[in-house]
C-alpha cells in the first residue's frame, strides 16, 4: 500500500486531522513556504548578530524554519488531495 495512501486511512480513522484544520482556517501550504523562508532568514540574522559574543542563544537558531517548511508539505498533500 502507498504510503499516502496509509497517512490518509490513518488521519479518517481519527476524528482529527491537524491538517484540515489548517486548510479550513484558510492558511495555505504557500504560507507556511514564506513564514519558513522568513525563518530562516531571522534565524542567520540572530546567528550573525550572537556571533560578536559567547551567547547561549546560538543554540537554538534556525529550529523553526524545518517545522513551518515540514508543515507546509503536509498542507500540500492535504491540498493535492
Amino acid at each position: 500500500m502507498n504510503t499516502r495512501k496509509k497517512v490518509r486511512k490513518a488521519a479518517e480513522a481519527t476524528a482529527w486531522n491537524p491538517m484540515s484544520m489548517l486548510s479550513d482556517w484558510g492558511i495555505r501550504s504557500s504560507h507556511l513556504y514564506c513564514a519558513g523562508a522568513i525563518a530562516a532568514g531571522l534565524s542567520m540574522l540572530r546567528w550573525m548578530i550572537s556571533r560578536r559574543g559567547d551567547n547561549p542563544s546560538r543554540l537554538h537558531v534556525g529550529t523553526f524554519a524545518p517545522t513551518l517548511i515540514a508543515l507546509g508539505v503536509g498542507l500540500k498533500i492535504e491540498e493535492e488531495s
